[in-house]
């Protein structure tokens, strides 16, 4: 079991047929429990300190975050546009409380002479869950576009970790 401190940023852009764009980045810190099951292969490396290893596996993730973000967008349109309600775009960042993600992670080892270990990955993470619910509304000279979306969530990233040995064999 462990605790998970993620940050991240959602970036939406929106083009519209007339070429005009429509961006916001959004930054959240997100408190999470997880419980992960993997498997592990290691192969160790010529001086036999340090080892490459791989891991496969999934998390269950329990969100501690209490509030959840409601975040919409809007933008001034070119003078040439009516300003009556030419963007319109609103997304609800609605996780789920629990959910399942998936992970690979391959990077070196090394276990200290105190018998703690270290690691250094690269990590790839996949959460098949929607993580908001969103709707758009453009005016063009074009006419109207609108729809809705549900991004998901994924990341690649650098993972540090530090385990600390409590019993030690003698």
């Amino acid at each position: 079991m462990g605790y998970l401190l993620q940050s991240y940023n959602y970036h939406f852009s929106f083009v519209t047929g007339d070429q005009l764009s429509l961006s916001r980045s959004q930054n959240e810190l997100r408190h999470l429990l997880t419980i992960p099951l993997s498997l592990n292969y290691y192969i160790p490396l010529k001086n036999n300190q340090w080892l490459w290893n791989f891991e496969l596996g999934m998390k269950l993730n329990w969100n501690l975050s209490t509030h959840y973000e409601y975040f919409g967008m809007s933008a001034q349109p070119p003078e040439f546009y009516s300003t009556d309600n030419d963007w319109d775009v609103v997304i609800d960042y609605m996780p789920d409380p629990l959910s399942f993600s998936y992970f690979f992670k391959t990077g070196f080892s090394k276990i200290t002479e105190k018998k703690n270990s270290f690691h250094l990955n690269f990590v790839m993470n996949y959460l098949p869950n929607k993580q908001a619910n969103g709707t758009y509304m453009m005016k063009t000279n074009q006419g109207i576009s609108e729809g809705s979306f549900n991004p998901k969530s994924q990341f690649f990233g650098i993972e540090f970790i530090y385990g600390i040995t409590c019993c030690k064999k003698k």
